[in-house]
């Protein structure tokens, strides 16, 4: 390989990383979304037992 090649390659493998931690921070956030989608239908559900049962605070 010449020194120009040596060149080229840690910017591409920068790019790769790059990638690499952006899908994961992706993958992350969509779980709190869901997770967090959970929790709110969750604190919705029992709200609306608690009021149809007239023990709302």
């Amino acid at each position: 390989m010449t020194e120009r090649d040596d060149d080229l390659t840690p910017p591409a493998q920068a790019l790769t990383d790059s990638q690499v931690i952006r899908a994961r921070q992706q993958s992350r956030a969509r779980v709190m979304a869901v997770l967090l989608f959970a929790f709110v239908g969750l604190v919705f559900a029992i709200s609306m037992v608690k009021i149809s049962q007239g023990h709302a605070p």
